[in-house]
């Protein structure tokens, strides 16, 4: 197992109210766990764009959406 890094940064009031309600909504057990399935998450649609495919979302009716990231 690797060594782990601390790192630590100041964010905006608004930035760690989302980053709460995340960790509430998702029963995450830390802010880490949360800021590391959103490295995970973004790494998988960086990936998938790099590799020239598109993120589309699917609603329970079937209509699906094309995300774009910016």
């Amino acid at each position: 197992m690797s060594k782990a890094k601390r790192l630590q940064f100041d964010i905006s009031e608004p930035s760690f109210e989302r980053l709460k309600k995340l960790k509430e909504d998702t029963s995450a057990s830390s802010y880490g766990e949360v800021t590391n399935k959103a490295y995970k998450i973004y790494e998988f649609i960086n990936n998938a764009i790099a590799d020239g495919k598109q993120v589309i979302v699917r609603d329970e009716d079937g209509k699906e959406v094309f995300v774009e990231f910016l």
